[in-house]
């Protein structure tokens, strides 16, 4: 304790001993400061102790600021393990949300030490918000809760569509989450919630929403990082998941295209035309070339860079008054 400490080290100065330390003390007011005390032993003229000098110097300040540093480089650390954790789980990558969302939640409420932790998925078909998954800390389970209907939801909805991150300290007082703290889909005891968007082709296609019961927190700088980072991720991995189902189903219709309503063609590296299906023809008319042709320049050019990635890109063109979006799917087993 301070007192033991402080009878310590004036122990040491009764046998001659310098001494600097730091140890807490309280005000008139009963506040409490961090002194830092340099004491140095007073000697007589036969070399005997008879007293001592003490400065003492205020660090209240500097050691709030190096507690504060302390916490921040610690929930760093948990948050830069459980990102890359995350981004190495095949599952994340899979990019479904129902498959993760279990996985997720526990992460996130584990290294933000929240109340829980929910993914939600919005289906803008049946207008529903649908919990993927719950998880709450004191029971330390897992839940899935009920489709909300979007309409109830409209204005947390709105805000997530333009906003990175939704921090609400009393959940109560902001217009914009206070719907999640009423009526029959109410969120339980949550006093604070910070909501992040989980957007896919600039649409909202979910949210993460984290929960503080029964106290109001302030969710802090690196909260709000982390947490967009998780939704980021997530975001990644979906459009990612979308992409490779779009390149499996053009490979697909690429193996009967005579059979396509939709222009497919076969082009060499060098933006040579090898086959082309009859509803291609328009296309080709307004390229003013035909089987055995080169593409125009443009379009050729960004055909022979996606041999050289090896990926897939899309491309907008102009043919007879509409406009076509033509996917470029590298087959390079195929040559």
């Amino acid at each position: 304790s301070d007192t033991e400490r402080i009878e310590e080290e004036t122990a040491g100065r009764r046998l001659g001993r310098r001494s600097l330390y730091q140890v807490g003390m309280r005000s008139k007011t009963g506040e409490r400061l961090e002194m830092l005390i340099a004491a140095t032993p007073l000697l007589d003229e036969s070399g005997e102790v008879s007293g001592s000098v003490g400065v003492f110097h205020d660090v209240t300040e500097r050691t709030r600021l190096e507690t504060m540093l302390g916490e921040s480089r610690r929930r760093l650390s948990m948050q830069n393990r459980t990102l890359t954790h995350l981004s190495r789980s095949p599952a994340v990558h899979s990019g479904d949300l129902g498959r993760v969302a279990a996985r997720v939640t526990e992460a996130m409420a584990t290294t933000l030490s929240c109340t829980a932790v929910s993914l939600f998925r919005v289906e803008r078909e049946t207008q529903q918000v649908h919990c993927e998954d719950r998880f709450e800390m004191d029971h330390a389970g897992h839940a899935r809760r009920a489709p909300l209907p979007a309409r109830e939801l409209l204005g947390l909805l709105d805000a997530l569509e333009h906003e990175r991150v939704l921090a609400a300290s009393r959940v109560a007082e902001d217009d914009r989450a206070s719907l999640l703290d009423q009526g029959p889909h109410a969120l339980p005891q949550a006093s604070s919630m910070l909501a992040v968007p989980i957007v896919t082709r600039h649409r909202l296609a979910g949210f993460l929403l984290c929960e503080q019961a029964d106290e109001e927190r302030t969710w802090t700088a690196d909260e709000h990082f982390f947490a967009t980072s998780i939704a980021d991720l997530l975001a990644r991995a979906q459009e990612n998941a979308e992409r490779r189902s779009a390149e499996e189903q053009t490979r697909a219709i690429a193996l009967f295209p005579d059979q396509n309503p939709q222009p497919v063609m076969r082009i060499s590296k060098e933006g040579v035309i090898l086959f082309a299906n009859a509803a291609s023809a328009p296309l080709m008319r307004c390229w003013a070339t035909t089987l055995g042709g080169r593409l125009p320049d443009r379009v050729a050019e960004r055909v022979r860079a996606a041999f050289d990635r090896g990926e897939s890109d899309t491309i907008e063109v102009r043919a007879d008054r509409r406009v076509l979006s033509l996917v470029v799917v590298p087959i390079l087993t195929e040559g």
